[in-house]
């Protein structure tokens, strides 16, 4: 399998905010993602808390399934535990 690593973390991370010009983000959609685009996410989103539990899976835009005490809990970015 050939590795594809085409784009950065601040590339990746304008996308998630929606800061690239629509043809650019055409672009990055239509082509092979990298082979480390969720690991480049985690790592931009992981950034953007301030708790240090790892996340595992972002569920929508402030909310994410996170690692605490060996459990799977939802946690707000603001800090919030369901």
């Amino acid at each position: 399998m050939k590795k594809y690593d085409k784009y950065d973390v601040e590339t990746i991370e304008r996308m998630i905010d929606g800061k690239l010009p629509w043809l650019e983000l055409r672009l990055i959609l239509s082509e092979e993602k990298d082979n480390d685009r969720f690991e480049k996410v985690m790592e931009i989103m992981q950034k953007r808390v301030s708790w240090k539990e790892k996340i595992l899976l972002p569920l929508h835009e402030h909310l994410y399934i996170v690692s605490k005490e060996g459990k799977r809990i939802v946690k707000c970015d603001c800090g919030y535990e369901f």
